[in-house]
């Protein structure tokens, strides 16, 4: 199988989901944890994708927030592992990432992911604010080759 390299970005949109999940108590790193972590990084593609469709970021971040709660207050500090569905959503992200013939798995591909995977994250982008895979596809082929901080030759 070719795998794809992950942008700088995207590597920091993980080690946040980290921190996400490791903040509300949770032992995996669930889509949702993806999804805030994307919000809380408004320069990335995937952000900046979301605000190009008018979607306000901070009540994208309530609606996690509301969905997800807190787990159980833990005295073993855990280091939380990705959840089946968030490794089904960077699979997508890869099989994105090559149906639009980007050289690494970007922010925008793992925002594809997050709405083919059935999940809170999905139903708060698709059925509570109308995002649609269609147009952050269209979008992101639009930006294609455009250099940013993504691009892991980048550094970031």
């Amino acid at each position: 199988m070719d795998v794809k390299p992950l942008s700088g970005m995207t590597r920091q949109v993980l080690a946040r989901a980290r921190s996400e999940a490791f903040f509300f108590h949770h032992d995996q790193i669930q889509p949702e944890d993806m999804l805030a972590a994307i919000v809380g990084l408004p320069h990335c593609h995937a952000a900046r994708l979301l605000r190009k469709l008018e979607v306000n970021l901070h009540f994208v971040m309530r609606e996690i927030v509301a969905a997800k709660g807190f787990g159980p207050v833990r005295k073993k500090v855990l280091d939380p592992g990705l959840s089946a569905a968030s490794t089904r959503v960077l699979e997508r992200a890869a099989e994105e990432s090559r149906a639009l013939s980007a050289e690494f798995i970007g922010t925008e591909h793992v925002l594809l992911g997050l709405l083919r995977e059935e999940s809170v994250a999905s139903h708060i982008l698709a059925n509570r604010l109308g995002v649609q895979a269609d147009e952050v596809r269209c979008l992101a082929k639009g930006w294609a080759g455009v250099p940013t901080a993504e691009d892991p030759a980048q550094g970031a």
